[in-house]
């Protein structure tokens, strides 16, 4: 068993996990929020509500639950769960633990604060096999340490019989401690990103589609960036641009697994077959041949292993041009 696991999402029936010590209730104070001692007979959460305090975005914030037996009868735990899965319990299971009557039982585990910034206020339920739940409330302040907008970029209708003008589209970025380690890294050959200091302290990160790289049709690509920041390091920028042109390819992004052949069709606008004069690779790895029957473009890996997407650019017999990505599949 690992040395912590993650409490059950579900209610209490939930899987269980959990930390705990049963001892003398009176020897450790239960919490430095808790200024008077629960009453004679008490049993349950003590304090009830735990302020864990402010602290950034995606932080693991320390904590411990202490569950109290001032009843005069010994009590046994049956199961415990919490309200999400940001909550993690050191270790063990406190399963059919016993809490002797006078006594304890303390929980100590980390809450991840995750990415929402504002208040939030998340329970650990415990259920006694008696029947009775008890719970413990834990409130806690998120704040980011740094902005993106906006979050994602959307490129509509990339002209790509035109390849004078790129599309490019900026994203801000904005904090009071956080700055960028190294440059952009991007995952798709269309796409590139820069970065650029503006004067009023703000990032600008500038993202530009290649048209002469972008295949016909819908393309997802990302932009990830490395920071200093201790609690998020790194992040991504979601890329959709969808790329038209009169020549289509069909399909515009070929998966091939080791010895599969695939073939690519060339439609023009007005839904005619068009026929491929030239066309080029730009991956050695990649074998591309013309189907002489139909027009078409023959597809295989040659040689090795394609360990990113490779392009080929196409011209049929009236000009038009066209491009399509080829990649490897397990």
């Amino acid at each position: 068993m690992s040395r912590r696991q993650v409490l059950s999402v579900a209610a209490i029936g939930g899987a269980i996990v959990g930390a705990y010590a049963v001892g003398n209730r009176h020897s450790i104070p239960s919490s430095p929020k808790a200024k008077v001692a629960p009453s004679a007979g008490y049993v349950g959460f003590h304090p009830g509500l735990i302020d864990a305090g402010k602290h950034p975005w995606y932080a693991e914030v320390p904590f411990e639950a202490v569950f109290v037996n001032d009843s005069a009868e010994p009590l046994t735990v049956a199961t415990i769960g919490s309200s999400c899965g940001c909550i993690v319990l050191d270790r063990g299971s406190p399963t059919d633990a016993v809490v002797p009557a006078g006594q304890e039982l303390r929980l100590a585990g980390t809450l991840d604060v995750g990415p929402v910034a504002g208040e939030h206020t998340k329970k650990i339920d415990l259920l006694l096999s008696s029947g009775a739940i008890h719970t413990v409330f834990l409130k806690f302040f998120a704040y980011q340490t740094y902005d993106v907008r906006p979050r994602y970029l959307k490129f509509d209708a990339v002209n790509l019989d035109d390849e004078t003008d790129d599309a490019i589209a900026s994203v801000i970025f904005t904090s009071d401690t956080a700055t960028f380690i190294e440059e952009p890294v991007t995952d798709s050959p269309w796409l590139q990103a820069g970065l650029h200091d503006r004067r009023n302290g703000e990032t600008e990160i500038a993202v530009r589609v290649v048209k002469r790289n972008l295949p016909y049709g819908k393309n997802f690509g990302r932009v990830t960036l490395a920071t200093d920041d201790p609690t998020r390091p790194a992040f991504t920028i979601p890329i959709h641009a969808e790329g038209v042109a009169q020549l289509r390819p069909v399909p515009s992004h070929v998966f091939l697994r080791a010895g599969e052949e695939r073939q690519v069709r060339f439609i023009l606008a007005d839904g005619a077959t068009a026929r491929i004069a030239s066309f080029s690779a730009d991956n050695d790895a990649l074998a591309v041949a013309l189907v002489p029957d139909n027009g078409a473009l023959a597809v295989s890996v040659a040689r090795g292993h394609l360990t990113s997407a490779a392009l080929v650019c196409v011209e049929d017999e009236r000009g038009k041009k066209s491009k399509f990505l080829v990649s490897c599949v397990e």
